[in-house]
């Protein structure tokens, strides 16, 4: 039976577009259903990357809530946020796509299933031999008696919000993770009275707790009032302000903001029909990518309770893959580096040392260096920040978490370390720009080579022999 396409992808999401662009590289024909969102869903990313940026530039401003101050008028700040998403759009436009080869549908399509699996849009009824789930994700909501009723905003609102939020002056961000912890420190930085409350034990559940408590002493340090392990019993409105009651005390605020992670966007998508599984925590798929249907992928880059891009990306390069050739490649996640935009960032990969620690027992090295050390460092005067190694004895890199300014630029170095199995040793002896931050990763790999003569005493006692044999016969 012959079919409309190779592949049909859903949603134009970064994942979604960079799929549709390799695919017709290859001269596979790959039709792109909208599904609402705009190419490479950059609206609400943009935005809230930018707003991170301002923050890091307003920290030596005058105290108070600068969103309508002359230091950043809600006016301006929406200007340029909607000049950057434009720019940024223009990249992946409709007609950009559709000048590579591919369909663009700018519609809304679902699965049927009569008389075979395909695809309703509108009028159309289209087939293909894999399709790809790029949708978008929505903030999850948890269930909490009271708050839809008095009212919050997600992180994807706020760009639309200014002019509310130029008027609070305490903020309560509900959640933990990357969002969480980058959203805290931007409001705390535009003069807003912060509290980040979360019902798990760390900021960060999802990296080292090291890193995570270093990250949280920067949060307090610069005035945000952190609670963990802070259960809400219920939320309501009082005298125009919201009132949080929990763990027998009440707290009142202007604003709510839940960032407690995110969900797939795909009841539109009538997966039933497809016999795909999925529910609020996300579709389940396989190490190839596949959903319950075989020909059904999915590329929704969900870890734990939040949606990564660049994890997407990478989710959306092997189902690729394996629809267009053969279902034999895996999605490895330990070597893609994850990160939190904060001042400093936060970036790690693989293992933490308490996840190496049960699965390697004491066969590992722990290597820690400060940034101190750094002449770079010490020329921006910036000396906050911690480099970790997670290395087994043998010199496998098992995982990596970096603390300091620019962290998510070249933690890519470890993640190619890794991704090509290269060793420690690998890593001390590459030659690199000086100064720069990025030495940090060399002088902690030097350190391997130290702790390894420290605990080889054959070694070193050869070592001693052959320098005292040497010294002897030199003339």
């Amino acid at each position: 039976m012959s079919v409309d396409y190779d592949l049909i992808i859903f949603g134009a999401t970064p994942a979604g577009v960079q799929a549709a662009i390799a695919a017709a590289t290859l001269k596979a024909r790959v039709a792109l259903i909208l599904q609402g969102i705009t190419p490479a869903d950059l609206p609400a990313a943009v935005p809230h990357y930018a707003w991170l940026d301002l923050a890091s530039r307003l920290e030596t401003q005058p105290p108070g809530n600068l969103l309508g101050s002359p230091f950043c008028s809600s006016d301006q700040l929406s200007d340029w946020t909607a000049a950057i998403t434009a720019n940024v759009e223009a990249a992946c436009s409709a007609s950009g796509l559709a000048h590579r080869g591919i369909d663009v549908i700018a519609d809304m399509g679902e699965f049927c299933r009569q008389p075979a699996i395909g695809v309703r849009v509108g009028n159309r009824r289209l087939q293909a031999r894999g399709y790809l789930l790029a949708m978008g994700v929505c903030s999850w909501i948890p269930a909490i008696a009271g708050l839809e009723t008095a009212g919050y905003l997600t992180s994807e609102m706020l760009h639309t919000q200014i002019q509310k939020l130029a008027a609070c002056q305490t903020i309560t961000i509900i959640g933990s993770g990357k969002t969480a912890v980058e959203l805290a420190q931007t409001l705390i930085r535009f003069g807003m009275g912060v509290t980040l409350m979360t019902q798990h034990d760390s900021l960060l559940p999802a990296a080292d707790i090291e890193a995570a408590r270093l990250i949280q002493a920067q949060l307090e340090a610069e005035g945000v009032r952190v609670l963990l392990k802070t259960s809400i019993a219920q939320v309501r409105s009082h005298g125009g302000k919201k009132q949080l009651q929990m763990n027998h005390q009440t707290l009142t605020t202007d604003e709510i903001i839940v960032a407690a992670g995110h969900s797939p966007n795909v009841k539109s998508l009538n997966l039933e029909a497809a016999g795909v599984r999925w529910n609020a925590n996300g579709i389940w798929h396989n190490a190839k990518l596949q959903t319950t249907n075989p020909r059904v992928y999915v590329c929704d880059g969900q870890l734990g309770t939040e949606s990564v891009t660049q994890v997407a990306k990478q989710e959306a390069a092997i189902a690729l893959r394996n629809i267009l050739f053969f279902p034999t490649s895996t999605m490895d996640y330990c070597t893609i580096p994850l990160t939190v935009h904060t001042s400093p960032n936060l970036a790690w990969l693989g293992l933490t040392e308490a996840q190496a620690r049960q699965k390697y027992g004491k066969h590992l090295y722990v290597l820690r260096q400060s940034f101190n050390v750094l002449p770079q460092a010490q020329i921006r005067n910036d000396l906050t920040g911690l480099c970790k190694l997670v290395i087994h004895r043998n010199g496998t890199i098992l995982g990596g978490h970096i603390i300091g300014a620019f962290a998510s630029e070249w933690i890519g170095l470890l993640a190619f370390a890794m991704q090509q199995n290269l060793k420690i040793q690998a890593i001390a002896s590459l030659p690199l720009p000086s100064p720069t931050l990025a030495e940090i990763l060399q002088y902690t790999a030097i350190d391997f080579r130290c702790l390894q003569l420290k605990h080889n005493h054959r070694l070193r006692d050869l070592f001693d022999y052959f320098f005292d044999l040497r010294r002897a016969w030199f003339r």
